[in-house]
């Protein structure tokens, strides 16, 4: 009878652990299925996929593989009439003196969606079923399919680098944290076609480089972290900060750093390395070389940073669009940051300053019209080990109101960001507007009135704002 009963506790230990191994997987596909829903239930029809900044990241394919006019652009005028991609004319396009025009956009994103392009592409040229136009409903299917996929391996990475480092339960509560209580949900969900959702597959994937690199310092992934550093580069050049990651991760000595760069330096990884880091960047540069003249060209006109007065305290706590306010999940990642060891708690300190300061002395220091702070998203796969730390500790060092406390307040955080994420879509949130007393007004509403935008930022400062970068 003993041995029976020893037995099942056994079946129903292996049961657990087989359920949690199985929880973490479904995170990630919930995120997927869910996304899918979101973004199939009225984006193909009612409202373009090709707007704003999507369609100045996605101009280069058509251009390149439709139309033979990656120098003047000028199929997209009456591109841009037929499927009003932009609402506002040719967005972004800058007029050259040579008569060409150029997209301020880089070419990161194409790349990531270039596959997905090239089969829609085949699709419709045999099918004929729908134009080969570059921007037909096929397309615009490709465009989302591309951001869910990469942002799904994305969390698949980060699953790995969590069950490295947490057990399964652990692991299934950061990931269901980061995929719907931060703004990658958004940005995957309802607007997919940002560059944001692919920058988080890179620090995702560079993160688990360094943490391999950490563990067995090899040169056998030299090329794939050049490659991964080469295209944060193209996607967004401030993402080049993430080079302070595999430079320093796990690293609690000075002997160790000096061990750390002198394997940086060593010949069979610092070639290949460089190597496949320049690559995605050399494009970027023939592009500017074609259109231009020149290899390095600053497509951005009047907008530019501001080195002297970063916005750091605006960017995470401002109700206009502050980090911490908009995500407050992402807070309580980086509380996370000092219950991690003490060897990669500098690291993530010093990458965490930088990037506050690189992103938020941007003089749009808001990002436009975006929901919450954008720029951030990417740095997510860096919070998710201070979340499991912290998770850690609150589970095993804590008594159980406190633990109760915890994950109801996590719980209650993702739903807040659902929530928000759908006012956002539904304009009560404003894009690029919003003040304290007007959050509060709407705040868990489903719609809001005239008499609640009323207190949204006045015209006047907004104008004004604006003005004050172009006379810069």
């Amino acid at each position: 009878m003993l041995c029976r009963i020893t037995l099942l506790a056994m079946h129903v230990k292996k049961v657990k652990q087989l359920y949690l191994h199985m929880l973490s997987r479904l995170c990630c596909l919930l995120f997927a299925i869910i996304s899918i829903l979101v973004v199939s239930n009225k984006r193909l029809y009612n409202r373009p996929v090709f707007e704003s900044d999507k369609a100045g990241y996605y101009i280069y394919l058509p251009a390149i593989f439709i139309y033979d006019d990656i120098a003047k652009l000028d199929f997209y005028n009456s591109i841009s009439q037929k499927y009003d991609l932009a609402g506002e004319g040719n967005y972004k396009l800058a007029e050259l003196q040579n008569g060409n025009r150029i997209t301020k956009y880089p070419i990161g994103t194409a790349i990531f969606n270039l596959p997905f392009f090239l089969i829609t592409h085949i699709f419709c040229t045999v099918t004929d079923l729908y134009p080969a136009d570059g921007y037909s409903i096929p397309y615009r299917i490709a465009l989302i399919g591309s951001t869910i996929i990469w942002s799904l391996i994305g969390l698949f990475i980060l699953r790995r680098i969590l069950r490295n480092n947490f057990n399964d339960r652990v692991t299934a509560i950061v990931l269901l944290s980061i995929s719907f209580g931060t703004n990658l949900y958004y940005y995957v969900a309802f607007e997919p076609g940002m560059s944001h959702p692919y920058s988080f597959f890179l620090f995702a994937l560079i993160l688990y480089l360094a943490d391999q690199w950490s563990n067995s310092a090899t040169a056998g992934n030299a090329w794939l972290l050049g490659l991964s550093l080469g295209l944060c580069t193209v996607v967004r050049p401030v993402n080049i900060i993430i080079i302070l990651i595999p430079l320093l991760w796990k690293i609690g000595t000075y002997h160790a750093f000096k061990e750390r760069l002198t394997l940086f330096t060593k010949r069979p990884v610092f070639f290949p390395l460089v190597i496949f880091f320049v690559m995605p960047i050399l494009l970027q540069m023939l592009y500017w070389k074609n259109s231009t003249g020149h290899f390095v060209y600053y497509s951005y006109g009047y907008e530019n940073f501001d080195w002297g007065y970063p916005k750091v305290w605006k960017g995470l706590f401002s109700y206009r669009k502050g980090w911490f306010v908009y995500t407050p999940i992402a807070f309580v990642a980086f509380i996370g940051i000092f219950f991690c060891q003490r060897r990669i708690v500098f690291n993530l300190l010093l990458f965490f300053v930088a990037a506050f300061y690189v992103f938020f002395s941007w003089e749009n220091w808001y990002y436009g019209g975006s929901y919450g702070c954008r720029p951030l998203i990417e740095t997510l796969p860096l919070l998710a080990i201070p979340l499991g730390c912290l998770t850690v500790y609150v589970s095993i060092h804590t008594t159980k109101i406190i633990r109760t406390v915890y994950f109801v307040l996590i719980a209650l955080l993702i739903a807040l960001n659902a929530f928000q994420s759908y006012q956002y879509a539904g304009n009560v949130i404003h894009w690029d507007r919003m003040t304290k007393k007007y959050y509060w007004r709407v705040f868990l509403k489903l719609h809001g009135n005239e008499q609640d935008r009323k207190l949204l930022l006045p015209d006047e400062e907004y104008y004004s704002e604006i003005e004050s970068w172009q006379k810069k």
